[in-house]
This record gives structure tokens, C-alpha cells and sequence, in this order.
């Protein structure tokens, strides 16, 4: 069996089927995004590996992503650590540092803030706002400051 001739279209007839295609396509409805959703990267870094490049220095914490909660009352530091972590994952944010000091000049030396603030981010990963969390490196805060990955929104 021989190959088919096919004759060649004129220009017009080219013309008339780009401009066909093009209406075509124009019509098509493409997935809409809702106003301000922002575009979702195809890969996005684990939260295991985020806090790996935290923790070894390679990524840094942009200064709007940090708050500190010391010398704050266990009541004032939990709301306003609530809605400091709604705020940047609302935002789009992936990761933020939290200062909670090491709790030297509290009772006892015992550091309430040091053991509470795990306490909530353990709530709130069950509530999908927290993923992760790990001390920070000794220059961002050791002991005193932890680093928690958000959930994406």
C-alpha cells in the first residue's frame, strides 16, 4: 500500500483553520484561581528537609518571620504566638522562628515558656497549622528559640 496524496490547502483555507484553532482555544475554560491564592510550586521542600537547611545554616529566616515571646505571661505568649503562626501561614510563609528564652530569671530557673511552647505547637499540629519544629542553631537562639514549619494553607 502507497502513500495517500494529500493536496495542499491554499492560504485561505490555512488561514480560516489557524483562526478556527485560535477561537477554539480562547473558548476553553482554564482552571480558575481564586483572587490572591498564590501558584503552587510543582515541588516543595519537606518540612524534614526545611528544617535540615535551617538547622545547618544554608537557609535563614527573614526577619518578619521571627517574634519574640519572653517576658510574656503564659496567656499573653500563647494567643500571641497563635496568631503570629496564622498570620505568616496565611501569608504563605513555610517557616518561622519563635524566641521563647532559655528561663533564666523565671522561678526556680525552669523555663515555662521553654516547656509550654512544644506543648501548643503539639496542639496545633494536630489542628494543621504546625508541621515541625526544632531548636534552633546556637547563633539564631539555641536553646532559647525554636524553628517551626507551617502547614501550607
Amino acid at each position: 500500500m502507497g502513500c495517500r496524496f494529500h493536496p495542499r490547502r491554499s492560504r485561505s483555507e490555512r488561514e480560516a483553520d489557524r483562526a478556527l484553532f485560535a477561537d477554539a482555544l480562547a473558548e476553553t475554560s482554564l482552571p480558575s484561581r481564586k483572587a490572591g491564592a498564590a501558584a503552587v510550586s510543582p515541588h516543595r521542600p519537606s518540612a524534614h528537609s526545611l528544617l535540615r537547611e535551617l538547622r545547618s545554616g544554608r537557609r535563614r529566616v527573614a526577619p518578619d518571620c521571627e517574634i519574640s515571646i519572653r517576658l510574656q505571661t503564659r496567656l499573653q505568649a500563647r494567643l500571641v504566638l497563635g496568631r503570629f503562626l496564622l498570620d505568616r501561614r496565611s501569608r504563605g510563609h513555610r517557616f518561622v522562628k519563635v524566641i521563647h528564652g532559655k528561663g533564666l530569671r523565671s522561678p526556680g530557673r525552669s523555663g515555662i515558656l521553654r516547656r509550654e511552647v512544644p506543648a501548643w505547637l503539639e496542639e496545633w499540629k494536630r489542628e494543621l497549622l504546625v508541621e515541625r519544629w526544632a531548636r534552633a542553631r546556637l547563633d539564631d537562639g539555641g536553646a532559647g528559640a525554636l524553628y517551626v514549619i507551617l502547614k501550607p494553607s
